[in-house]
């Protein structure tokens, strides 16, 4: 596990992370995000958190589906560039 762990990969240069957790979620998958964004910033990596309120695990990725949500619209800048 800890050999797989995003936690501990080294990212490849010039590559950006866009995390995001459910504002409905448990304290463990908060502090999982966090610890996640405080290691790749070590690492010189651009992170950008993508609020999802009222989302869970199990449905938070619908948000990229929706217009005008979080990461819909995060999703949407990065790919417009």
């Amino acid at each position: 596990i800890e050999t797989l762990s995003p936690v501990r990969l080294a990212p490849r240069h010039g590559v950006r992370i866009n995390l995001t957790v459910g504002g409905c979620e448990g304290a463990e998958f908060v502090r999982n995000t966090k610890e996640l964004g405080e290691a790749w910033r070590a690492r010189c990596v651009g992170v950008t958190t993508v609020a999802a309120p009222g989302l869970y695990h199990f449905n938070v990725l619908d948000d990229f589906g929706r217009a005008g949500r979080p990461m819909f619209e995060q999703a949407t800048r990065i790919m417009l560039g």
